[in-house]
């Protein structure tokens, strides 16, 4: 899975930060070299993180159970908190321009994100939330803002000192397919989540042979960390297909299923291996 992670190394204290660094983690290996990182911080504090990206990450890569018991979701937090309502204008953008002031443009660069930049701002709605205590939302679209006050429950969660935990997050990852409970169970996530463990975690020898069949000029050129991140780019409704049919060992003989998804990923494959030359010959 070709992609790019921004870190930001901070420490915190009761009311103030001292940012001690920052990291840009990208290439093949990059879901790879963000766990090990990650794996260093006392904390680990993003906006969608259990919700988005380490579900993502935990369909290339084992995510360790250490790792998600250090970690701090304000997104989850706050929908919890609010009973699974107002789901929209919960986003990391949404809360940053209603209550910091950041807007859209100013996290930008070269008219795109740096995920170093999103990591910061990451830090500065975290410190906002533990410090000031609350946050101002829309109520909807085109409606007025409303300043939310959390509670000692929520800001306990914020601060690390009550986290969801390895054992409740894969409960609800591959059971619900859902990390919020609010929410109703997504079957077809659950079913998705369930697979990427199994595929993840077993020979990758049919991947190997899905990929040959898919891509076959390219099979030779691949390493191994970016195999499971060929399916990790398909949306779900593709992605599931495909799990499963690797699941029953009968991808290859699904020449209906290549054909239809054999343009999407030469395009894909073209892309990052123009990207990776340039890298190499940089």
């Amino acid at each position: 899975m070709y992609q790019e992670t921004g870190i930001v190394w901070a420490r915190a204290g009761t009311r103030s930060i001292s940012v001690r660094g920052q990291d840009l983690i990208h290439g093949p290996w990059a879901a790879e070299d963000t766990l090990r990182a990650l794996e260093r911080a006392d904390l680990i504090v993003g906006h969608g993180l259990l919700t988005a990206d380490l579900r993502a990450l935990a369909m290339v890569a084992p995510v360790p159970d250490a790792l998600l018991d250090r970690c701090i979701d304000p997104l989850l937090v706050l929908q919890e908190a609010r009973g699974g309502r107002w789901g929209t204008g919960l986003g990391l953008i949404e809360l940053a321009a209603v209550t910091l002031g950041v807007r859209y443009h100013d996290v930008r660069r070269l008219g795109r994100f740096d995920p170093r930049d999103i990591a910061m701002l990451n830090l500065r709605l975290w410190h906002h939330l533990r410090t000031r205590r609350q946050i101002t939302m829309l109520r909807g679209p085109g409606a007025s803002v409303e300043p939310w006050r959390l509670g000692e429950d929520v800001l306990e969660q914020l601060a690390g000192r009550t986290v969801l935990g390895a054992k409740e997050w894969r409960r609800r990852r591959l059971e619900r397919g859902t990390i919020v409970l609010a929410d109703r169970p997504d079957e077809k996530a659950a079913e998705l989540a369930r697979l990427g463990d199994a595929n993840q975690a077993g020979d990758l020898g049919d991947l190997h042979a899905c990929v040959a069949d898919l891509v076959d000029d390219y099979k030779n050129w691949m390493p191994d960390p970016w195999l499971l991140g060929v399916l990790q780019q398909l949306v779900p409704s593709q992605n599931l297909p495909a799990r499963q049919a690797l699941a029953r060992g009968g991808f290859r003989n699904s020449q209906k299923r290549i054909g239809a998804y054999h343009a999407a990923f030469v395009e894909k494959f073209d892309s990052m291996r123009w990207e990776s030359n340039n890298e190499l010959s940089a």
